[in-house]
């Protein structure tokens, strides 16, 4: 099985150098083990993260496209991605990685070239059957994105500091503002229950595509949507909380900072909402 984190370097259109081939390899020392090293050593720029299912198709792709160049906008470096040969260049490096299944992070260059585009791999890894059985600890940092609705890699430097410093068990950082509202995690999206009501910030946060799914599958099913940041004074009162992202899927949260998130054990909501989102994935799934 490849354990390796691999990043190529799309080259451009076929027209400019018909000899240069789609993808080279970026040579980096030492090898990046993971995504985040991975992204820390190309030049500075935006990214998105996604998985492969049943190894060769991926959910949602052309939005991930478009949520780079919105980010790429908001850093002030317009950007347009050829749709068909950003999928070919994701196409051609599945097929080279290998038979497992992958997490993908697409980066654009907003620094060197902009505009240039590489895909780096790595294995996917998911949370044990457990986790969700159980539910996950977390821990807060008062901290948010210089700017927050667009995915730079300038703030996986923050993150992969923080990562180092996680107690052992933890799955997550999550990022609280100045008045103790929950945010947003290091790479997952926050969500509380209370009064049977689905509580997530409403801005300040990335916009996740899981996250979006999420909020149409809650309204699907009748449970009111409140897009207003939680409180963390009222960790205790909320009968279930959540993080969420495309490996990690809908995972309860049942501990902040030591403290119990209600009864601490995961909800029917959480549940119910991770069968849905899951349901949604698997239908919706292209190949890449």
């Amino acid at each position: 099985m490849n354990r390796i984190c691999q990043t190529w370097r799309v080259n451009s259109p076929p027209h400019s150098d018909p000899n240069s081939g789609l993808l080279r390899p970026v040579q980096m020392a030492p090898q990046p083990k993971t995504l985040d090293q991975a992204s820390l050593a190309l030049p500075s720029g935006v990214y998105t993260t996604f998985r492969t299912y049943q190894r060769t198709r991926v959910f949602r792709f052309d939005s991930h496209l478009a949520r780079l160049e919105e980010s790429a906008r908001l850093a002030g470096v317009p950007i347009k991605l050829n749709r068909e040969r950003s999928r070919q260049s994701v196409r051609e490096a599945v097929r080279l990685y290998g038979e497992e299944e992958a997490r993908i992070r697409l980066t654009v260059d907003l620094e060197v070239e902009p505009g240039r585009l590489f895909v780096s791999i790595e294995p996917l890894v998911v949370p044990p059957p457990e986790s969700y059985r159980l539910g996950v600890r977390t821990i807060t940092r008062c901290m948010q994105r210089a700017n927050p609705e667009a995915k730079l890699t300038s703030f996986l430097t923050s993150a992969a500091t923080l990562r180092t410093e996680l107690p052992p068990g933890v799955n997550e950082v999550l990022m609280i503002d100045g008045e103790g509202h929950f945010l947003e995690g290091l790479s997952s999206n926050f969500f509380a229950v209370n009064h049977d009501q689905l509580w997530t910030a409403g801005s300040g946060v990335l916009n996740g595509i899981t996250r979006k799914i999420v909020l149409e599958e809650a309204e699907n099913v009748g449970i009111p949507v409140v897009l207003s940041a939680p409180s963390i004074r009222l960790l205790q009162e909320y009968q279930e909380a959540f993080i969420t992202s495309a490996s990690r899927s809908v995972l309860p949260v049942v501990q902040v900072d030591g403290r119990l998130v209600g009864p601490g054990r995961p909800g029917p909501v959480s549940e119910g909402i991770r069968q849905k989102y899951e349901s949604r994935i698997l239908a919706e799934a292209e190949e890449i």
